[in-house]
């Protein structure tokens, strides 16, 4: 997948609680009582995924009318993969936010691990979703 020169910018994410929680990876956990928002990515990355997939979808039914439901099918996972997820992540730097715990992050995973930053792109998405007040983001 080729970038354009200049990335368009990233939704802003105007609080300092989800910012954190997008950059929390699962084993940067600390276990206490607290009950407040989850501590790690993984909800903002489920709702991320699910919205990428939607919009993804949308663009390419209306785009592509002749094409049979498994081709969109083909056609929206290899756009949507966690190859071309992890690239514009890097493109972004958003690896360089992530916060790990020391089991993961003296590996240098992120580094290595193209889903991992490719979830990564999937929570921001998510993050800008919760807080938005209309709960989308285009």
């Amino acid at each position: 997948m080729t970038l354009p020169s200049t990335l368009p910018s990233l939704p802003e994410i105007p609080s300092v609680e989800i910012i954190r929680q997008v950059f929390a990876h699962g084993s940067s956990l600390t276990f206490s009582a607290h009950s407040g928002l989850p501590q790690s990515n993984e909800r903002l990355e489920f709702l991320g995924d699910s919205y990428i997939n939607f919009c993804v979808s949308d663009i390419l039914f209306h785009e592509f009318p002749t094409l049979s439901p498994g081709e969109l099918t083909a056609l929206r996972a290899g756009l949507v993969s966690n190859a071309n997820l992890n690239i514009w992540a890097r493109a972004y730097a958003l690896q360089d936010h992530l916060v790990m715990g020391f089991s993961m992050a003296h590996l240098d995973i992120p580094e290595k691990a193209e889903k991992l930053i490719g979830d990564l792109f999937e929570a921001y998405v998510g993050g800008v979703l919760v807080s938005n007040p209309d709960g989308r983001i285009l």
